[in-house]
């Protein structure tokens, strides 16, 4: 069987502390939206919003303008996603882009390339897949960062109206943030991936 090449990721939600962040392995040729998903997976995201990606290397905004949830945030300057494969964006170690998801919380992902190797060198099976992490991942709709912040603030306390509101509002009296099971993420990618390419995508393909 001929050797692919393989991007080890290192990817890290920013702006926010104690850090949450994920390692991962991916196809070098991966399409971009099927990158999005996979991302989207890894951090909790229901795919209830738009995203794109951001290259500072290029200064180039990729986003997707076609299926169902493209909606109407085409502003004309952004490149089209859905043909562009990663290695076609970054191919050098050490180079980096941005994953934005949801403009108004404006969740953002930083996607930095470690190593580039070949497939027979990957040392998990399924990939795309996650090797190690930390953190739960985003809470959707809750004002980005700083929104989760409040809200690990609140719980710490376990009291006050702001705790009895995330309580009602989250469907639970307690939270875990920091736990990350990778096992448990990488075993349910395959479906979250096809829900969240249904979503976005229809049938586009």
């Amino acid at each position: 069987m001929a050797e692919r090449l393989i991007y080890k990721l290192y990817t890290e939600l920013m702006d926010y502390r104690p850090k949450i962040w994920r390692r991962v392995f991916v196809p070098a040729n991966i399409r971009m939206p099927r990158l999005a998903y996979f991302l989207m997976s890894i951090y909790n995201m229901e795919g209830e919003h738009l995203f794109n990606f951001y290259s500072p290397e290029k200064d180039e905004y990729y986003s997707l303008k076609n299926g169902d949830f493209a909606g109407d945030f085409d502003d004309g300057y952004d490149i089209d996603a859905v043909s562009i494969s990663l290695k076609k964006i970054i191919d050098a170690e050490g180079q980096k882009i941005i994953f934005t998801y949801d403009f108004g919380d404006s969740w953002e992902i930083s996607i930095t390339l470690e190593e580039i190797i070949n497939n027979s060198e990957c040392p998990i099976k399924k990939i795309p897949g996650v090797l190690e992490g930390k953190g739960h991942g985003i809470i959707e709709d809750c004002g980005g960062t700083v929104g989760l912040e409040m809200i690990v603030e609140a719980f710490k306390k376990k009291e006050g109206q702001e705790y009895e509101e995330y309580c009602e509002w989250l469907g639970t009296k307690e939270l875990d943030l920091k736990t990350f099971d990778v096992d448990e993420v990488n075993a349910d990618l395959k479906n979250s991936m096809s829900s969240l390419k249904e979503i976005y995508e229809g049938n586009l393909f």
